[in-house]
């Protein structure tokens, strides 16, 4: 299994609703809104991916510091996006809500 697809599945794992309080994942239907829905964040991860830390021409990636830089941003752009996908829409995640304003 390569890397992509490892992010695949944990974005579709966060798509995908729960029973029992989140225990066990529902069957999601082929066609459903819930699959339309993983789909539609499985194609965001990848444009993501693609045109982000995996954009560079394979040689690129045999220098280790390189190799290193686009695996933490591939981590970091997953993790993130798994977060959003879970994220409550009136409530988005604290490094992405608006500053407080200061009280003195």
């Amino acid at each position: 299994m390569d890397m992509v697809d490892g992010f695949e599945l944990e974005v579709r794992d966060a798509l995908t609703p729960k029973d029992d309080g989140g225990a066990t994942q529902k069957q999601v239907l082929p066609g459903s809104k819930e699959a339309a829905l993983a789909d539609m964040g499985v194609a965001v991860l990848k444009q993501g991916l693609t045109k982000g830390p995996l954009s560079h021409d394979p040689e690129w990636f045999n220098k280790d510091d390189n190799y290193a830089t686009a695996v933490q941003q591939a981590l970091t752009f997953s993790s993130t996006w798994s977060r959003l996908c879970t994220s409550s829409p009136s409530r988005p995640p604290p490094s992405l809500a608006a500053p407080r304003p200061r009280t003195s």
